[in-house]
C-alpha cells in the first residue's frame, strides 16, 4: 500500500503545474538606434537597442541587435519618433523594456547624448 501511495504522490507532484521564474525585468533607461560600434563585415550591429545606466561592453552588451527594430509598444508619437532614429541612424533615450522580441516604451525621454 506504501508503494502505491507513493506512486501516486509522485504522478501528481510531476503534474502539478511549474511556477515559471521569469519575471519580467524591471522598465529602464535604454538607448534604441545607432550603437556607434564600427565592423569591417556584415552582420554589424549597427543600430540596436542597450541599457543606458550600464557601462558599454559592445555587442554583448546589447539587448536588440537586429537590422530591423523589434516590435513596438508605444504610443503613436513615441513609435513615430523611435522609428526615425532608427531609419535615421541616430539614437533616442527612453524609458522602457525589452520582453523577449518586444520592446515596450513608457516615454521617450530625448536623445542620445
Amino acid at each position: 500500500m506504501r508503494l502505491v501511495l507513493s506512486i501516486v504522490a509522485l504522478v501528481l507532484l510531476a503534474a502539478a503545474p511549474v511556477q515559471s521564474t521569469d519575471v519580467a525585468s524591471p522598465n529602464e533607461r535604454l538607448f534604441v538606434g545607432k550603437t556607434n560600434i564600427v565592423c569591417v563585415r556584415q552582420p554589424c550591429p549597427w543600430r540596436g537597442i542597450a541599457p543606458a545606466d550600464r557601462l558599454p561592453d559592445g555587442p554583448a552588451g546589447l539587448l536588440w541587435s537586429q537590422q530591423s527594430l523589434p516590435e513596438l509598444r508605444a504610443d503613436t508619437l513615441d513609435t513615430r519618433r523611435i522609428t526615425a532614429a532608427w531609419e535615421g541612424n541616430s539614437c533616442v533615450l527612453v524609458h522602457g523594456r525589452m520582453a523577449g522580441n518586444v520592446l515596450h516604451v513608457d516615454q521617450v525621454i530625448g536623445d542620445c547624448r
